[in-house]
Parts: C-alpha cells; sequence; structure tokens
C-alpha cells in the first residue's frame, strides 16, 4: 500500500513539472522536437508517448503536431484523476 502512495505521489509530481513546463511555452502548436526539449526528453520519447496514446497529436502528412492546449488538457485530466486515486477515506467529497 506505501509503495502504491509512493507511485501515485511520483506520478502526480512529474505531471505538474510536465504542466508547468508546457504552460510557460508561448507557441500554440508544438513539433515533437519543440515538446521534448520543454519536457526535457528526446524527441523519440515524445513519439513514443504519442504512440502510447500519452499525448494527444495531429498529423499533416508525415509532419506530426501537438496542440499545447490539448495537451495541458490532457495533463491536468490525468492529474485530477492521479490525485483522486490518492485520496483513500469513504466519506470524501472527492468522488
Amino acid at each position: 500500500m506505501v509503495e502504491d502512495q509512493n507511485q501515485i505521489e511520483k506520478k502526480s509530481h512529474y505531471l505538474r513539472i510536465d504542466i508547468e513546463a508546457v504552460s510557460k511555452l508561448e507557441e500554440d502548436v508544438l513539433t515533437a522536437h519543440e515538446l521534448g526539449k520543454a519536457l526535457n526528453i528526446d524527441w523519440r520519447s515524445v513519439l513514443k508517448r504519442i504512440a502510447r496514446g500519452m499525448i494527444p497529436f495531429h498529423r499533416d502528412g508525415r509532419k506530426i503536431f501537438i496542440f499545447k492546449q490539448e495537451y495541458l488538457n490532457k495533463l491536468k485530466e490525468e492529474l485530477n484523476e492521479t490525485e483522486r486515486t490518492e485520496c483513500d477515506c469513504k466519506d470524501c467529497e472527492c468522488e
């Protein structure tokens, strides 16, 4: 149980870091390279996250674009779900 709680806290922490990094970007439409640079990861890791469904994207031929607001919304939604998982009380209003 403690290990699960640690994993949840770790996930929440990294989601907050990603939200902060993406929020600071001025561009509304990003390439995999730009998002990778903002998240401090390789652009190929961005493509892997896209393939896993972790990052919403749009395609124009071979070019891949990430809409900043779409990605932020997904990150925030995931953070909310993770924080709801953190709370294990039965009488909580989190649900």
